[in-house]
């Protein structure tokens, strides 16, 4: 009987800049909360502005490291290239988002807004495209909404989790 052999897979320690960048999720809410408390007074105005900064500095931010090291690409990157940093920073900055699904949940309440957030990042993602609210909690999950590409009438529907590429 032949025996199936495994692939000699070698496993790379995390680099220092990985292992770092995973503040980046921590660092983000500090600075939207300490921006918050200073532009605002009030709970309400502090909320809103606290909401506001959470939804658009993430994306942003995600636009201008792409605009500055380009657009991840490639497949097997090791940590070392630019490819895998900036991928992984992109991934550091959704992660308040893929931790605490209901947020993007909120914004698939409103019709369009969704798919312009998800454009925010970088995505192609159609304003006619829709994805399904939760109900029962099974949210559609995009793992990276920066290669996202919704066409007119594409529907997501509830738990179907879609990477970027997926959708292209």
């Amino acid at each position: 009987m032949h025996k199936a052999t495994q692939p000699d897979l070698q496993v790379e320690p995390i680099s220092r800049f990985a292992l770092l960048a995973n503040a980046i999720p921590l660092l983000t809410i500090v600075v939207i909360v300490s921006v918050a408390t200073v532009l605002t007074t009030g709970v309400l105005g502090w909320a809103a502005t606290f909401v506001a900064l959470l939804y658009v500095l993430p994306p942003v931010t995600a636009r201008i490291v792409m605009a500055l090291f380009g657009k991840p690409q490639g497949r097997d990157l090791r940590q070392d290239s630019t490819a895998f940093k900036v991928w992984w920073v992109l991934l550091q900055l959704q992660m308040p988002f893929n931790r605490i699904p209901w947020l993007e949940e909120l914004l698939r309440l409103v019709p369009g807004l969704y798919p312009f957030w998800l454009n925010l990042w970088g995505a192609t993602h159609s304003l006619a495209g829709r994805t399904a609210t939760a109900g029962a909690g099974a949210v559609p999950v995009l793992v990276e909404p920066v290669g996202c590409q919704g066409q007119p009438g594409l529907i997501l529907g509830a738990g179907c989790p879609q990477s970027g590429p997926a959708l292209s």
